[in-house]
């Protein structure tokens, strides 16, 4: 801004105005520095509680990684566990079956019929 001198306005008047004009300016750079200055300020804090949150994250999958080894490890011993029972199992149907075919031949031993094969030579 500059003061035309012999116009309308006096050279004191025009330093003033020219002053608080600048003042203004310089108010209003400082006051925008100041809010631009606030928003990084949130944002920044915005940023590291973000960096936080994922680094928990990464934590908690980290420790649920190891929990589902730790299940997975449970689970194959279970699965091993079953197969020896299935064994077990299969062994104890043998002998209940070997079992069963000799108590049906005492018993048909032990029939009036059976008693009598017994005693017949041929």
């Amino acid at each position: 801004m500059s003061c035309n001198n012999g116009k309308s306005c006096s050279s004191k008047w025009c330093g003033w105005l020219q002053s608080f004009a600048q003042l203004a300016v310089a108010g209003v750079i400082v006051y925008a520095g100041y809010i631009v200055n606030q928003h990084m300020e949130a944002w920044t804090a915005s940023f590291e509680q973000g960096s936080r949150d994922l680094h928990n994250i990464s934590r908690a999958m980290t420790e649920i990684e190891t929990d589902m080894r730790v299940i997975k490890a449970q689970m194959d011993g279970m699965n091993v566990n079953t197969y020896q029972m299935n064994v077990n199992l299969r062994e104890l149907n043998q002998r209940m079956g070997a079992m069963n075919y000799q108590v049906h031949g005492i018993r048909d031993r032990l029939t009036p019929m059976g008693m009598m094969r017994g005693m017949m030579p041929w």
